[in-house]
């Protein structure tokens, strides 16, 4: 099943004590998954906060989303279309933004620990920066 995902990178506003060391400017990512729900398109968005899983719904186009999300902050966001195999094992992975976007994309890299190394690795496979 080939799915169509967009995947978002930005700096966190408060990071957790085991990503001090790295970069503040792509220190968060998230996902956008497009689906089509009776012949309309729309966009579910899952991200990792710092104590909770945000889930959301949009049934407008993706470009609003996108126009939304830059308006408060920068973001690098790369279009990525994945086949997604339900049957594939996955490692286990902390709970953090970068291993539940990997685990939403069906990415199975265990040495792919921050947004950072997220980011050149979807680029790596085929993303697109949009």
């Amino acid at each position: 099943m080939n799915k169509t995902f967009y995947c978002c990178f930005t700096e966190a506003t408060i990071l957790p004590w085991y990503l001090n060391g790295i970069k503040k400017s792509m220190s968060h990512c998230f996902t956008i998954e497009h689906q089509e729900l009776g012949g309309y398109d729309c966009f579910m968005a899952l991200e990792h906060l710092t104590n909770y899983i945000d889930t959301g719904v949009y049934l407008v186009p993706i470009e609003d989303v996108i126009d939304r999300l830059r308006m408060t902050k920068p973001y690098k966001i790369i279009k990525i279309n994945i086949e997604v195999n339900p049957f594939k094992s996955m490692n286990i992975m902390p709970l953090d933004c970068a291993s539940l976007v990997k685990k939403s994309l069906g990415i199975n890299r265990p040495l792919v620990f921050t947004p950072k190394q997220l980011y050149k690795h979807l680029l790596s496979i085929g993303g697109k920066e949009i």
